[in-house]
């Protein structure tokens, strides 16, 4: 804890914007994945009924 004290407030900023950035591209990878697959899923239940 005494490290975080010692930091500057823009220190842990920046470092929790680069760990918050990193983490959210990886989230919206990952919706945009799961929609086009379900995008795709609904295409193909409609081609063959």
């Amino acid at each position: 804890m005494d490290k975080v004290n010692a930091l500057e407030v823009i220190e842990v900023e920046r470092l929790l914007l680069q760990v918050i950035a990193s983490h959210l591209k990886w989230i919206n990878l990952f919706g945009a994945l799961l929609g086009a697959l379900i995008g795709l899923s609904q295409i193909a239940l409609r081609l063959l009924d």
